[in-house]
């Protein structure tokens, strides 16, 4: 009856918003679920993406990570493995919406430690494959990629903040009454079992091997990692001018003792057809440790070598022919020559040899002008 205590409770009851809808008025635009559903599919479907490139090419993910001069050796391998599936695990929670919070959380946690690794190597001057799409894009830590991940920061909150996450399984579990505590002290065991099989996998079937101590990420170096001066060539096994000026380039490291080091960057040139395979056996040869040794053969026989001759020279330096078959076999030289050349084209490098004196380019490969260089970088 109207005017019953019964009959007012209900009305008060009916003015009353609903929690999700009073939660998202009162934070306006940030809690709208929409905006967390479209934020959560954009980051989600990313780091899946990411994960996905990481895992199918290990070696390659542990080769970028290396680069960034963070990481101690002894846990290269197992942290490049046990990454993708940490990835992968919060894209796809967030894709559909399990344990949102808590993966929320984790992307965020990963996302400041990316950005934070890229303003160091920018600040730094490195020059770093930053890793995130490996297999699928090769790019270089710069602004793009800091812009990028700091857009994904950005999109974040609307995740942590909407009272209502729409088409997620998550909102099913409540609708159903169930614990999400519950359900997620459930899930870790299973998620720890997942990890630790993940990796085992990829050990086994992906092939990752940690990154041969003597091939820094910036490139095969002749002298010391703390030198004044860093001289840079782009180079190419059949370029009659790298070949002649390959020596007096390795000269210079002894020549200016402790103060310059010299760094080997593959540029294979089209339109010599064996410089990129004698610059993957190179590769092949430096995982072994015998870099500047096949460097130095390939350039001594100075022609378009066969593989079949470039193996010959391996042995010749005593090299383990089934584990320099292996090595080209893997692909991972090819990704070397790969990562150099697209390094070099985005600095604008058109011709071999495209030598830099402390990040300077030299126009010239006359020796004079590359020691006067070289004393200015100096002060001498």
């Amino acid at each position: 009856m109207p005017g019953s205590p019964t009959a007012d409770k209900r009305t008060a009851r009916g003015r009353q918003p609903a929690p999700a809808a009073a939660e998202t008025r009162r934070l306006g635009f940030l809690g709208h679920p929409h905006l967390a559903l479209a934020a959560r599919l954009i980051i989600g479907a990313i780091f899946v993406v990411s994960a996905a490139g990481k895992l199918l090419q290990p070696d390659a993910f542990i080769h970028a990570v290396d680069g960034y001069g963070v990481v101690p050796a002894p846990l290269l391998v197992p942290l490049g493995l046990a990454f993708p599936w940490l990835e992968l695990a919060v894209g796809v929670c967030l894709l559909v919406g399990l344990f949102i919070p808590l993966a929320a959380l984790g992307a965020a946690a990963l996302l400041v430690m990316f950005v934070a690794l890229m303003l160091s190597a920018v600040i730094q001057g490195k020059v770093v494959d930053c890793g995130c799409f490996i297999g699928i894009i090769q790019e270089t830590v710069g602004p793009t990629t800091l812009i990028r991940d700091s857009l994904m920061i950005v999109l974040l909150p609307p995740i942590f903040l909407a009272a209502r996450q729409p088409f997620s399984l998550d909102g099913r579990w409540r609708a159903r009454g169930a614990s999400l505590s519950r359900n997620l002290a459930l899930a870790a065991p299973v998620a720890v079992a997942i990890l630790v099989v993940g990796v085992g996998v990829t050990a086994v079937f992906g092939q990752a091997q940690a990154v041969p101590t003597d091939r820094p990420a910036d490139g095969w170096r002749l002298g010391p990692a703390n030198a004044k001066v860093e001289v840079v060539v782009y180079s190419d096994f059949e370029c009659p001018a790298c070949r002649a000026v390959a020596p007096y380039l390795s000269s210079l490291v002894d020549k200016y003792k402790g103060s310059v080091a010299l760094v080997y960057k593959h540029f294979p040139l089209p339109q010599h057809e064996s410089a990129r395979a004698d610059a993957e056996a190179a590769e092949a040869a430096g995982e072994q440790g015998r870099f500047w040794q096949m460097h130095d053969a390939i350039f001594a026989n100075y022609g378009e070598l066969t593989p079949v001759q470039l193996r010959a020279l391996a042995g010749q330096l005593g090299l383990d022919l089934a584990r320099y078959d292996a090595a080209l076999s893997s692909g991972r030289p090819q990704r070397a020559v790969d990562a150099d050349f697209n390094e070099g084209v985005r600095i604008g490098v058109s011709y071999t040899p495209y030598i830099l004196v402390g990040g300077k380019v030299v126009s010239s490969n006359d020796p004079q002008t590359i020691e006067a260089a070289i004393n200015r970088k100096l002060g001498q």
